[in-house]
């Protein structure tokens, strides 16, 4: 049933059918919602992504290009692996010398072994003797570096060798480590 309008000399007439009607509220209340919507959005903190433990790319995000070398390193790498994991370690800023060996101070430090560590402050210096590579060491710093441990077999036998490769530097400090053992 349509309304008839009454018609009044010099007024205009606004004449919405039913149908009209409907479609305008349903506009509005769309806007509404959409607005609605749109603020609480602005309230909402994006939680970042958690950091994936074993450097590896999850399901639903590309590799970096890091995650990327690494894998081509593993790959590469030329002997059995038996063991990798993410390490970071604190580099003292001298290096061991071994009495053993016969090296002049330039040779040790030129060298990618005799290196102090420690994987926490609260720990004691430890010496090691398998080298850091990809390092560029400075007599005189102590460094906190993140890298790949890795263990594995040279001669294919029972005897394992280990290798830490550099991937970051994390600080470089100006200073002497104290508590180193003699």
């Amino acid at each position: 049933m349509q309304a008839v309008p009454r018609l009044v000399p010099g007024k205009r007439i606004y004449y919405l059918k039913r149908n009209d009607r409907m479609k305008k509220f349903v506009a509005l209340v769309t806007l509404i919602l959409g607005a609605a919507l749109t603020l609480t959005a602005f309230d909402t903190v994006e939680e970042p992504e958690p950091e994936c433990v074993c450097g590896a790319a999850g399901p639903l995000r590309n590799k970096t290009v890091e995650e990327q070398e690494l894998e081509r390193f593993l790959k590469e790498f030329p002997y059995k692996i038996f063991f990798v994991e993410r390490w970071i370690l604190i580099v003292a800023s001298e290096k061991y010398h071994n009495p053993e060996c016969n090296w002049s101070e330039k040779e040790l430090y030129e060298s990618e072994r005799w290196y102090y560590v420690k994987s926490s402050s609260e720990e004691e210096w430890s010496r090691i003797v398998w080298p850091i590579t990809d390092f560029a060491y400075e007599k005189g710093y102590e460094y906190v570096i993140e890298g790949i441990c890795i263990d594995y077999s040279p001669r294919n036998d029972d005897v394992l060798d280990r290798t830490f490769k550099c991937c970051r530097i994390l600080s470089r400090q100006k200073k002497q480590s104290e508590n180193l053992p003699r």
